[in-house]
């Protein structure tokens, strides 16, 4: 079976590595950030869920050559070969790593969409049944479709879901993937380490969450206004009762190092930490640590962990040991938004 799969770009050997370990496969085709296998595996979709390296996998039944012509006579052609059935419900997704000048994928697909309609298929994109796609890759065309409620991942190039909305930082799509990736609900309370220029605090507090923001530096009021909500800077002279500053604001940035503000705090247990800054794994253990008896018991905790190499199983290796000292582990992942780090969801230990 032949599949489109997206891998790290940083981590592309250690993706590749683990695709191995996952099932037998030979690489047809791959770029930094992507690869066409075929796999004897026919769950291969269902194995990448818990992989690391590995964000998703769709399934592939035709390949064709872009040529010379027109890409919208090929791309329609692609389609139109899959079978799906004119009656379904179909929504097209279209990935374009040649970058042919003049086109995007959006023009790719709303043209073809339209060819499409005149050609008696039913596209609805708000509520589809079928998932078609086409990757256009190295001078080829590759095309599948999938059974939209049955996929886990709805979008086969995620990224450009991601970035479709306004952040007030790139570090956002991070936050933003480990929650869908995760399954986490939203609501509570939560601290938010290293907040600034406020990305993360922003995203919980978009979600339900009231945080506490700690940071020595500034947040972009500014931006996080522009979102509807409503930051508030606090200093670390005296105690700070943030869940009554929570009344009138979503965001209480304590304007401090982590040791005084969390001598000064008084919020009662919150439901999540998170902690997204640029220092050793080992540093970041220490950070999360000195929090823990701040949380609830079944609170969840996500941290990014970075890698001063591409060595990852390393880094990898090394954050199970010193974050699994007083945290239990339940997932590792590469974002499509991490860059040279991964993404831990763990919890406190009982």
């Amino acid at each position: 079976m032949r599949y489109f799969i997206h891998i790290s770009p940083i981590f592309t050997k250690s993706s590749l590595e683990e695709l191995g370990g996952i099932t037998s496969f030979s690489l047809v085709d791959n770029v930094l950030s992507a690869a066409i296998v075929d796999a004897e595996d026919e769950r291969l979709q269902d194995r990448v869920r818990d992989s690391i390296f590995t964000y998703c996998a769709f399934p592939l039944y035709l390949t064709a050559d872009l040529g010379t012509g027109s890409y919208l006579e090929v791309v329609l052609g692609a389609v139109d070969g899959l079978g799906i059935g004119k009656s379904r419900r179909l929504k097209l997704e279209c990935i374009d790593i040649n970058e042919k000048e003049g086109y995007s994928a959006k023009d790719i697909e709303v043209a073809t969409g339209e060819r499409l309609e005149g050609l008696g298929y039913n596209i609805n994109i708000k509520d589809p049944e079928v998932l078609a796609y086409v990757v256009l890759m190295n001078g080829k065309c590759y095309s599948g479709y999938s059974d939209y409620s049955k996929l886990d991942k709805k979008f086969v190039n995620p990224m450009r879901h991601y970035q479709s909305k306004k952040q007030v930082s790139r570090a956002e799509l991070k936050i933003w993937q480990a929650f869908d990736e995760f399954g986490i609900s939203a609501g509570g309370t939560a601290i938010d380490l290293g907040a600034a220029p406020g990305g993360w605090s922003t995203f919980l507090a978009k979600r339900g969450f009231k945080v506490v923001a700690i940071d020595n530096g500034d947040l972009d009021y500014k931006a996080i206004s522009a979102q509807g909500l409503r930051p508030l800077a606090v200093g670390i002279e005296k105690e700070i009762d943030a869940a009554a500053l929570f009344e009138s604001t979503d965001i209480v940035h304590v304007k401090g190092g982590f040791d005084d503000a969390k001598r000064l705090l008084r919020m009662g247990n919150a439901d999540m930490l998170t902690d997204d800054m640029n220092i050793f794994c080992s540093d970041t253990a220490i950070a999360v640590e000195s929090y823990l008896d701040l949380l609830k018991k079944d609170a969840k905790v996500i941290v990014t962990v970075k890698c001063l190499s591409k060595k990852a199983p390393n880094y990898i290796e090394r954050a199970r040991t010193m974050l699994g000292r007083r945290l239990e582990i339940e997932r590792i992942k590469v974002l499509p938004a991490n860059r040279q780090e991964f993404t831990v969801l763990a919890s406190p230990r009982a």
